[in-house]
């Protein structure tokens, strides 16, 4: 943990990782290097964490030798050039670079707008539909935290049209992660999506100091997006599937 604490933005999922499933989970520290096999009940062959801020090259290191002790096939998220340095032993069926970015200038935010809310229980409903028609990934959706004003939304009289949720949030250790953001296709390029971050930043504000984002390093409306409301890039890295040669 003491290697995560040294850059908690940019290892926000691998501190609540280690504290939320450190009973499904084996991690391994060499030389300031670390990884960790988390066992998510939606992923049945569990993830591999191996970011590192600074200690890539270690990173990178410990994973080659850990290679019997890796699933056949997994999803990792690592290092730029993860999925390349793993070629000789595994075959990256998806690699899809990435940038992490932390709430840095909350001056930047604007005052919450009157037509967003928090989402309730009963707009679930709302939320899938938005997700189906904008091409979000429901499995990655805390539906659970509706009603914990962890999602905020905007609406077109009974219609959800643009919506940000919350990954992660833990107040013991003073992180949150801000996802899950989504708009129809035709309301986007109204500034709808950006009300619902705000909003839902400025909520995460009053319960953690650390609130982090990942986001496609090549999606640049969202990128111009966040960073329009003070968030700022920390590091690029990727996530792939392997799978053992």
């Amino acid at each position: 943990m003491d290697v995560f604490e040294e850059h908690r933005a940019i290892h926000a999922y691998g501190i609540v990782d280690v504290v939320q499933f450190w009973e499904s989970s084996r991690w391994w520290v060499r030389d300031r290097g670390v990884v960790g096999l988390v066992g998510l009940p939606e992923v049945p062959d569990g993830v591999v964490y191996a970011i590192s801020a600074v200690y890539a090259a270690a990173t990178f290191a410990l994973l080659g030798d850990l290679v019997d002790e890796l699933p056949a096939q997994f999803a990792v998220t690592g290092p730029s050039g993860l999925a390349e340095r793993m070629e000789p032993t595994h075959r990256a069926t998806r690699v899809q670079p990435y940038v992490k970015m932390q709430l840095i200038r909350p001056d930047m935010l604007p005052a919450p707008e009157p037509n967003v809310r928090a989402l309730e229980p009963h707009d679930e409903d709302e939320v899938l539909s938005l997700l189906a028609q904008s091409g979000g990934a429901p499995e990655f959706v805390r539906l659970d935290l509706l009603g914990t004003a962890r999602h905020f939304g905007v609406f077109d009289g009974d219609t959800l049209v643009a919506m940000a949720g919350t990954h992660l949030v833990d107040a013991a250790v003073d992180i949150a992660a801000i996802g899950s953001v989504n708009t129809l296709p035709e309301y986007r390029g109204r500034g709808l999506a950006r009300q619902a971050v705000a909003a839902l930043t400025h909520r995460l504000r009053d319960e953690v100091d650390v609130i982090a984002l990942n986001v496609g390093r090549d999606n640049t409306p969202a990128r111009n997006l966040y960073e329009g409301l003070g968030f700022l890039p920390l590091m690029e890295y990727e996530e792939a599937e392997l799978t053992r040669r």
